[in-house]
């Protein structure tokens, strides 16, 4: 088992890794986000014990948060993501924790209430500007939530300072592509129409001017982080 573990630990720490996830040994896999995934568990204010709940990770990458919400006890995960790498190196933490979170590489598109039933807690961090019918999305992620969503996405905000509903396009780094930009007035109106009955704004970070590149003038960037309840 230690020869195990330790192959293990020598294949995590020859990858590339984005998130900072905890190894059990007091070190962490060398992400490109540092404290970040801890700062947004600290804004959710989550209690230590989620015995019986059910979690969605929609957009897991290597698995921080699946990790996490094991950790304090959920009765069920699911972590989606359709990233080859990532799903890859959530494989290898999966093994050397013996994890139990279930793993799937699919789209977001693809789930159905239907089939994996509605779970009480739904994590949609930083998802929603990926996508090509981010609209959309928002009605399949209320299907999907029993209790409350969590929500992080990337906020259009006026240098102007005016409060305006609109959803800005932004040049993708990839060619010919584009992500969508809600302000907040437009963000909240959006969840209110799928159904949710409270919306709460949790905590921002990541500020900044949007680039020439982006091609969207007069305008800044940040990431919000949202609690919306069913």
């Amino acid at each position: 088992m230690t020869t195990d573990r330790e192959t293990l630990l020598a294949r995590i720490r020859k990858e590339q890794w984005y998130q900072s996830i905890p190894l059990g040994d007091g070190t962490s896999t060398a992400g490109e986000t540092g404290a970040s995934e801890r700062d947004k568990i600290a804004m959710m204010d989550l209690p230590a014990d989620l015995s019986g709940k059910s979690v969605l990770d929609i957009g897991c990458s290597e698995g921080f948060y699946s990790f996490e919400f094991e950790s304090r006890g959920a009765a069920r995960i699911l972590a989606i993501d359709n990233h080859p790498d990532a799903c890859r190196k959530a494989g290898l933490l999966h093994q050397l924790r013996a994890s139990k979170v279930e793993f799937r590489k699919t789209d977001f598109f693809q789930l159905d209430s239907a089939e994996i039933g509605r779970h009480d807690i739904v994590l949609f961090l930083s998802v929603f500007h990926h996508l090509r019918h981010p609209l959309l999305a928002i009605d399949r992620l209320f299907d999907l939530t029993e209790e409350v969503s969590f929500i992080e996405y990337v906020e259009a905000m006026p240098e102007s300072g005016e409060e305006v509903s609109l959803l800005l396009r932004r040049k993708s780094k990839k060619a010919g592509r584009y992500q969508m930009l809600p302000t907040r007035s437009y963000m909240i109106e959006l969840l209110d129409r799928a159904g949710y009955s409270q919306v709460d704004v949790l905590g921002t970070h990541r500020r900044e001017q949007l680039k020439e590149k982006h091609e969207a003038p007069g305008f800044q960037q940040q990431r919000v982080l949202l609690k919306a309840t069913r």
